[in-house]
């Protein structure tokens, strides 16, 4: 279940590339959005699930050692935050595309892919 804990960090760098290199179709990009935080939650609800029976999780990223490389570890309580927070993210993305209309909204261009690129951090 590595692939979880790596799924969590690149599938929303992977989903704010793609909506990055459609700026001019706002409904794809929303739908790209959309599709990544979901496929991300649902990544974090299983290594949650995963964590629970299993036992925490280790990833060296790139096979360093832990001296040199990054360590990712999910523990019950960091999958369990990893679930909340992506959740959250999830509903405030829902929120900020029917905000969009309005003249207070952000710019609909930037603002999907680069909240995916502070969800994969």
């Amino acid at each position: 279940m590595n692939a979880l804990v790596t799924l969590a960090v690149i599938g929303p760098l992977l989903a704010a590339g793609l909506g990055l290199a459609v700026p001019n179709r706002p409904r794809l990009r929303d739908a790209i959005t959309l599709t990544g935080l979901t496929g991300t939650t649902l990544a974090a609800i299983a290594l949650l699930i995963n964590v629970r029976r299993d036992g925490a999780v280790v990833v060296r990223m790139g096979g360093w050692s832990p001296d040199l490389g990054i360590v990712l570890v999910a523990d019950l309580f960091a999958a369990l935050i990893l679930v909340v927070a992506i959740a959250t993210i999830l509903v405030v993305e829902v929120f900020a595309i029917g905000q969009r209309g309005t003249a207070a909204g952000a710019d609909p261009k930037i603002v999907g892919p680069m909240l995916l690129v502070l969800t994969g951090g």
